[in-house]
């Protein structure tokens, strides 16, 4: 990149462009979007990457949890994957979702503590399921969810959590995912036939 204050170019890692990019989606979007690709993820200011790697090495990088920044000929310089360092497959190897959850646990806490050292009554656990709907409604609006499911009833408070003086609340989450991958499947179809239902 160049560096104004001594009239030369530099090479500089990419940290902080990177920190830049999620900063500005939290700012523009949401915490559960992906701060990748073409829409949300031009690095600017690159003169020139030192290594822009190609799709076989892209292919190889992703599966190890190496999230390749590529200059493409007039896209210019993208962030191009979403993964973690989860290297177990599941919805939390991708950083979207992983950011989801940070949000959630954080929401939701912060309403929880207006919960403590009240009396634990089903009167209250209705009031804290309400409480964690709307935070939840608000997400799943924002196609930060798909759906999900908030216990917080006798069926898990029971009368030995309530004894120990602790309310107990179990979340079910269906987290909205990235698209990682585009397959287009083309079918041609012959010239006589008048709808779509014809076999090829």
């Amino acid at each position: 990149m160049y560096d104004k204050y001594n009239d030369c170019n530099r090479w500089v890692p990419l940290n902080g462009d990177i920190a830049g990019l999620y900063a500005q989606t939290d700012m523009n979007s949401n915490q559960w979007t992906a701060a990748a690709g073409y829409s949300r993820g031009q690095v600017k200011g690159v003169i020139k990457l030192s290594y822009s790697p190609d799709k076989s090495h892209r292919d190889q990088l992703y599966p190890k949890q190496i999230n390749p920044v590529v200059t493409f000929a007039g896209e210019g310089t993208i962030l191009y994957g979403t993964k973690s360092l989860q290297t177990k497959t599941s919805a939390f190897d991708r950083l979207p979702v992983r950011r989801l959850f940070i949000y959630i646990e954080k929401a939701l806490a912060n309403q929880s503590k207006y919960l403590l050292f009240e009396n634990n009554t089903p009167t209250l656990r209705k009031y804290a399921l309400n409480m964690f709907d709307t935070v939840l409604k608000g997400i799943q609006s924002d196609e930060g969810i798909y759906s999900y499911q908030v216990i917080c009833d006798e069926s898990n408070n029971t009368p030995e959590v309530i004894d120990n003086n602790q309310l107990l609340a179990d979340i079910y989450i269906r987290p909205v995912k990235v698209i990682d991958y585009i397959n287009l499947n083309f079918i041609c179809l012959g010239t006589g036939g008048s709808s779509f239902t014809e076999t090829v």
